[in-house]
């Protein structure tokens, strides 16, 4: 996120003189970046190993967190064209 923060505020500032394209590979390369800490925070993720209670709360939250990863994605995906 401070990431996001810093590029924000150097755009808005104009300290950040890049073209088009370097500044969708900048925004890309965070997408991925975040999507390698989702993928790495949810590895261990077993909703199967929650008490009855929450597990439905669990299955639920791995649900949203993919679309999420999917929406995040096609971001990505479409900052890298």
């Amino acid at each position: 996120m401070q990431r996001l923060v810093q590029m924000n505020k150097q755009l808005s500032e104009k300290q950040l003189r890049s073209s088009e394209r370097d500044l969708k590979k900048k925004f890309a390369g965070f997408y991925r970046d975040l999507l390698n800490l989702v993928a790495n925070d949810t590895s261990d993720f077993r909703p199967v190993e929650f008490s009855y209670v929450n597990r439905k709360e669990a299955e639920l939250s791995i649900k949203w967190r993919n679309q999420a990863t999917q929406l995040l994605t096609a971001a990505a995906n479409s900052l890298g064209r």
